[in-house]
């Protein structure tokens, strides 16, 4: 009786999770040797492919139970520590951080003075002021955030600020994987997301400290805890304005009564004391309030819906007003009984501010993307978005941003269609993500 051929033995699960590691730093690789970004967009662009290429296959391994946690989680450091120690180039946001900070330790409130008006600061610091780019605008970050840049600042460098970023994205891991028991498939989507490594760890934004403060309030909400959640989301506003968007529906989401009332007055009486405090100790209330309504009317690129109406500034407004309404409908108009029904209520409430805003900065988008951890597919409009957010670099290069119309259809049509289905698919009562493949699946 012949012998039938005998199977090779599988590939040891350590082995597999070497040589992914290996594949993530070579796909990364050539994004790490284009830096710096911004002279050569065309090669950034060819940069990014490989590392969005991954991207996708991590998912899929992921799913099909190929890329366990701690493997995820050794691989995303190790892209941090490695992009953390290049300066910036996508952005110059970072170096206003550090401006920002020695001025508060000098006594000068960075909202009433822009730095073009410092000549004393710009001699002590002449590589920073060299950097900036907008000298000629006062500050626009909040209190707390300054209170940040005061620490970074005394540090004395931007490797101690992106080293606070990690600090603070290493919390956020935590509370998404001990919290929330994220699936792995969808940690990845943020973990490995080049947009993340790249805005974050190269670029330096602050905004990941602020995300951090919102998930923290999200996770509170969900466990009823109305006074944590009202500070937290407070928090989260004092670093970064954004969460203002999605404050009624955090709010709203706690139970009714003692602790939605806890919710509220906590997160107005902490918002009252650090902006009140915050002004009271630096001065430029005034300032601060102007450079936040100019901000709205300044820069106006990308976004296509923008760019289709023939007033601009009008436009924009018109815009803004549309977002507020859709907002609202959301938090009027949801479902309830869904253990991440509040997720995905802050998730499209934030893509909606995404394709609506005159402005959208590529790192804007790690505000929704914060959904995917727990969503995973669910949020495909800002995962398609997020992994087209490159082209906005392309557009940064052009004379005008909507002077290649192609461009903003490339961007952002398949994005509104994408998230006209993500809202389909949650009033229908539709769950469109893949489930991750069993067990005895063959494929596995």
């Amino acid at each position: 009786m012949p012998l039938e051929p005998s199977k090779p033995p599988p590939i040891p699960r350590s082995s597999w999770s070497v040589l992914q590691g290996v594949l993530g730093l070579i796909s990364f690789l050539p994004l790490w040797l284009a830096a710096p970004y911004r002279p050569g967009v065309t090669t950034f662009l060819l940069a990014c492919i490989p590392a969005f290429g991954f991207w996708g296959a991590a998912w899929v391994w992921a799913r099909r139970g190929r890329l366990t946690l701690p493997a995820l989680l050794v691989l995303g450091l190790l892209l941090r520590l490695g992009f953390a120690v290049q300066p910036p180039s996508l952005s110059e946001d970072a170096w206003r951080y550090l401006w920002d900070g020695h001025a508060a330790a000098r006594g000068i409130s960075p909202y009433a003075f822009a730095p073009e008006q410092l000549d004393r600061l710009q001699a002590e610091h002449p590589r920073i002021y060299s950097a900036m780019a907008h000298r000629e605008r006062t500050s626009i970050y909040p209190p707390l955030a300054q209170l940040f840049f005061f620490g970074a600042a005394a540090a004395g460098s931007l490797t101690a600020w992106k080293l606070l970023l990690l600090a603070a994205e290493v919390l956020l891991v935590v509370l998404l994987v001990a919290g929330l028991r994220v699936a792995t498939p969808n940690l990845a989507l943020w973990l490995l997301h080049p947009l993340v490594v790249l805005e974050f760890y190269s670029s330096g934004h602050l905004d990941l400290l602020a995300l951090g403060f919102l998930a923290a309030a999200l996770v509170a909400v969900r466990r009823g805890r109305g006074l944590g959640a009202g500070l937290l989301l407070a928090g989260g506003i004092l670093v970064k304005l954004f969460p203002l968007f999605v404050a009624p529906l955090v709010v709203a989401g706690l139970p009714a009564g003692r602790k939605r009332r806890a919710g509220a007055a906590a997160c107005g009486a902490a918002l009252a004391l650090g902006f009140g405090g915050g002004f009271l100790l630096l001065g430029g209330a005034g300032e601060y309030l102007q450079i936040v309504a100019t901000y709205h009317d300044s820069w106006l690129f990308n976004s296509l819906l923008f760019h289709l109406l023939p007033n601009r500034e009008l436009g924009g407004r018109l815009l803004t007003a549309g977002f507020l309404l859709f907002a609202a409908a959301v938090a009027l108009g949801h479902r309830a009984g869904e253990h991440d029904d509040l997720w995905l209520r802050c998730y499209f409430v934030l893509m909606a501010w995404c394709l609506l805003t005159p402005t959208l900065h590529p790192w804007y988008l790690s505000w929704p993307l914060l959904a995917a951890p727990v969503l995973g597919t669910r949020c495909r409009s800002v995962l398609y978005l997020s992994a087209a957010a490159p082209l906005s670099y392309l557009s940064y290069a052009l004379e005008q941003p909507g002077a290649r119309p192609w461009l903003l259809w490339a961007q952002y049509g398949p994005a509104l269609w994408l998230f006209y289905r993500d809202l389909r698919a949650y009033y229908d009562g539709r769950d469109e993500s893949p489930a991750p493949l069993p067990e005895n699946h063959p494929r596995r």
